[in-house]
């Protein structure tokens, strides 16, 4: 598991590598591997350690001061995104929200209900994103972070910060059909299908036709029958 230590902050990184570290039994570099009738190393499971939780937290307790501000942001909970491209009709109305002056912090702005016969019936309150109109006041360049990706220039897309709609706790959703909607019609058992096999018969439920499936042998079944045969190529 310390293996992929890298992707987390240098402070965190020290927990699974110390050998202080008070957490440093839930990283062992040497561990069991039960195959399960697999053929390699990666198609197994890894025997690790159950991770004490209260032990866990606790010890990231001591870490988290340590942690940058773009660090912390990654690690909190935001809020939801919608991206608009250009061609969509609610392109303009995005546009208008990033007019004017966004010194303050976006967390800060009041939501704008979305127009539902501009978004598709796609509701809920937006506002603008505080790195989107940092990238348009830079000509709509998207500076890459990665070394081996190039920056993206005038993009064609604005992104939003993006509320649920809200219902009082008391609010009842009725369960009924949308207006429009045209149901299939109802169909019988065929008089001829009770001749059939047990289970021959495989109505249309919803919007989906039935498809009849043929059964085949999983592939877990078939890899361990292989390995029981002297010569794998006799069984297909």
């Amino acid at each position: 598991p310390a293996a992929s230590c890298k992707f987390l902050p240098p402070s965190w990184q020290d927990l699974m590598l110390n050998e202080d570290s008070p957490v440093i039994d839930f990283y062992p570099s040497d561990f069991k591997i039960d195959l399960n009738g697999k053929k390699f190393a990666w198609q197994g499971v890894a025997l690790l350690p159950f991770v004490n939780e209260r032990r866990l937290l606790k010890a990231l307790d001591r870490v988290y001061d340590t942690l940058t501000n773009e660090e912390t942001s990654r690690n909190s909970l935001g809020c939801d995104y919608i991206f608009i491209h250009k061609c969509n009709k609610l392109y303009s109305f995005a546009h208008v929200l990033y007019e004017g002056d966004h010194t303050h912090s976006d967390m800060d702005i009041e939501p704008v209900l979305l127009n539902t016969s501009l978004s598709g019936g796609l509701s809920g309150g937006v506002w603008m994103n505080e790195k989107m109109a940092k990238i348009l006041s830079h000509n709509g360049t998207v500076q890459t972070p990665l070394p081996q990706l190039k920056d993206i220039y005038k993009t064609s897309v604005i992104c939003l910060n993006y509320k649920d709609p809200q219902f009082q706790p008391d609010y009842e959703f009725q369960a009924k059909l949308l207006p429009g909607i045209v149901p299939p019609p109802p169909t019988l058992k065929p008089e001829y299908m009770s001749r059939g096999p047990p289970g021959s018969y495989n109505p249309q439920t919803g919007f989906t036709p039935p498809v009849q499936r043929s059964y085949s042998t999983p592939q877990p079944a078939r890899r361990i029958m292989r390995n029981a045969l002297s010569d794998p190529r006799t069984y297909s």
